[in-house]
């Protein structure tokens, strides 16, 4: 995102909490997810506790359990054998742009983007290949360790409080703390999640801000509320949508006002090379 301004201090600031979910829908090659879907579906089997008849208004125990789990069948969840679609919708003080593109994975970075469309309309040549190099180098930054946010930080178990529950969701709030945004700017923020009984997975986070805070010296953020919604096929719990509006000031006359939504579609399952060949082989 740009504010057409400095934003050198942006990556490991203000827009933290929107960087994790951008990263949710990008490959990732880090131990804790470099699965296959067939471990994956080990891992649920091992660690899902089965369908209690308790409810996590009457257990707290239950409710941190299940989170818990939940978070790890997240993280389980190899990402980079996952081929899919991206909608992508920003509107920064009034400049919109939008752009549909296409993950595939490729060991090669340069060849695992696609920009279907931008702004509507099919890139040329010269845009689909400076968009190629971007998100080339948006991996080699994350590969070095820019901005690495995970779920099992975001959500902190032990201060998840009951909200509500039916036969299908059940809802928890839950405090917000991130290290690198500090205390003071943490304690302005609260944080929402809602548990998919059924399919044993979390649904939806929502982070918004119940004070303005300071992220940086010279920025001020009035309003920020954050969404993230997931979904699960098969085993695999993967990014569904991500929203964002934020608004505040940087410095004394450059104001920032951001809507975005990211939406993510046409999953396909693309087993790695030795994967496949092993499939072949029990034929």
């Amino acid at each position: 995102m740009n504010f057409n301004m400095n934003t050198t201090f942006i990556p490991s600031t203000l827009l933290a909490f929107y960087a994790f979910a951008c990263a949710a829908a990008e490959p990732s090659y880090s131990q804790a997810i470099a699965q296959s879907i067939e471990e994956v579906t080990h891992v649920s089997a091992v660690t899902t506790p089965a369908k209690s008849h308790g409810s996590w208004q009457q257990s707290a125990e239950l409710m941190q359990q299940q989170v818990s789990t939940a978070i790890l069948a997240f993280e389980a969840t190899s990402r980079k054998q996952w081929a899919f679609d991206v909608s992508h919708y920003e509107n920064e003080e009034g400049d919109i742009t939008s752009s549909e593109e296409r993950y595939q994975p490729n060991e090669d970075a340069t060849k695992q983007w696609t920009l279907l469309k931008l702004n509507g309309e099919v890139p040329s040549d010269k845009q689909a290949k400076k968009f190629q190099k971007k998100k080339a180098e948006q991996l080699a930054k994350k590969s070095n360790g820019s901005i690495n946010i995970k779920l099992r930080d975001m959500i902190s178990i032990n201060t998840l409080s009951f909200v509500f529950e039916d036969d299908v969701k059940a809802i928890a709030d839950f405090n917000v703390h991130l290290e690198r945004l500090g205390e003071k700017a943490s304690k302005q923020l609260t944080g929402q999640l809602t548990y998919n009984k059924q399919g044993q997975f979390i649904e939806r986070i929502a982070i918004k801000n119940i004070g303005p805070f300071s992220p940086i010296f010279s920025a001020k953020i009035t309003d920020f509320k954050m969404n993230i919604h997931f979904q699960k096929i098969a085993q695999a719990v993967l990014p569904h949508e991500n929203n964002l509006a934020m608004k505040g000031r940087f410095a004394l006359f450059t104001q920032i006002d951001e809507v975005s939504t990211d939406r993510y579609y046409n999953y396909r399952y693309q087993p790695a090379d030795d994967d496949a060949s092993k499939e072949k082989k029990g034929d």
